[in-house]
């Protein structure tokens, strides 16, 4: 495990936790969209 790949695999779970706040910001307005993006 070199520094750079930890460093990566930790940039893509930012990017799936912002992609998720961003799904449940939508559901928060509008549900059935939310429902249909899962």
């Amino acid at each position: 495990n070199t520094p750079y790949c930890t460093e990566f695999d930790y940039l893509k779970i930012i990017i799936k936790l912002k992609n998720v706040l961003w799904i449940n910001k939508i559901s928060f307005y509008n549900f059935e969209f939310y429902y249909i993006s899962i």
